[in-house]
């Protein structure tokens, strides 16, 4: 299923590749890719380093589906994400 929004009278469009790599990170620690996880890090500069064309072109749209559909205890800093991936290793280990 693809995610579709709207932000400053341009229509995105996420695929569902992108949509499973960020719903498999929340549910189960899955690391997303370099560019989501940069993302999800907050690290602008190594976002932009690691995205190819298509990925800088749905950077926005990436961005909001972030903000509004996970909850903000799973993304941020690297710290963060660092350990939602270890809590999540561990929650499925044990």
């Amino acid at each position: 299923m693809s995610y579709f929004c709207e932000l400053r009278g341009k229509k995105y469009e996420l695929s569902e590749e992108v949509i499973d790599s960020l719903t498999d990170y929340f549910l189960h620690g899955d690391k997303p890719g370099l560019f989501l996880t940069c993302v999800l890090k907050n690290k602008l500069v190594e976002t932009f380093s690691f995205a190819n064309d298509e990925e800088i072109e749905i950077l926005p749209a990436v961005l909001y589906y972030i903000i509004n559909e996970l909850p903000s205890s799973c993304w941020g800093n690297p710290k963060i994400v660092d350990n939602w991936i270890v809590s999540k290793e561990y929650k499925f280990s044990t």
